[in-house]
């Protein structure tokens, strides 16, 4: 009895071995992921801080077509309807 409860045991120990390596393994892919998210966040701040609102203005009037000048007032003409 004593033989199989060694068995037991270090198919036990194997298996918490096992888990522990599957535990720091996925530990240190966290960190990992978690610096590269870092690494973005801090890209992200310093392209807001370089970002000014009239470049942002500029951009969308470039990508919609229109200038920054008012267009002229366009004449109006009566039309009668029958």
């Amino acid at each position: 009895m004593a033989e199989t409860a060694q068995k037991f045991q270090d198919i036990e120990e194997s298996h918490i071995v096992h888990m522990k390596d599957i535990i720091q393994s996925y530990t240190q892919s966290v960190d990992e992921t978690h610096v590269q998210i870092g690494e973005v966040r801090i890209e992200f701040e310093r392209n807001m801080e370089n970002t000014s609102v009239e470049g942002l203005i500029q951009k969308l009037s470039d990508s919609k077509g229109t200038g920054k000048e008012r267009p002229g007032k366009i004449p109006h003409t009566q039309t009668h309807l029958p």
